[in-house]
């Protein structure tokens, strides 16, 4: 077992690892809580890091609405392929004045 004073060593050499946060406003630290855990499960050094390197650019900003123009245009084209083309029947079509065309007229 470790004698008080090691222990107390241990703790102030972990304390000094420690970055704290004071002076922060309440709803910015509420939004860097919430970044974190949804985003890095939990863990505020990742959330600082990427915050650092979003600040320094590593990160570029302004690809989320990219993504999103991406993915509705890969949403219009599934639904589009989705679509039935029109068969080609021997019944033809019917024009708006009531004209047939094409196909077997009887």
């Amino acid at each position: 077992m470790a004698s008080r004073e090691e222990v107390i060593e241990q703790l102030k050499t972990r304390l000094k690892e420690v970055v704290p946060m004071s002076r922060v406003p309440p709803k910015s630290l509420i939004r860097f809580k919430d970044l974190a855990s949804e985003e890095f499960e939990g863990d505020y050094g990742m959330t600082f890091k990427f915050l650092i390197d979003f600040y320094y650019g590593v990160i570029i900003p302004g690809t989320e609405p990219l993504e999103i123009v991406i993915n509705n245009h890969e949403e219009r084209l599934q639904t589009i392929e989705k679509q039935e083309e029109p068969e080609n029947t021997s019944e033809g079509r019917v024009s708006l004045s009531g004209k047939r065309i094409g196909g077997n007229r009887k």
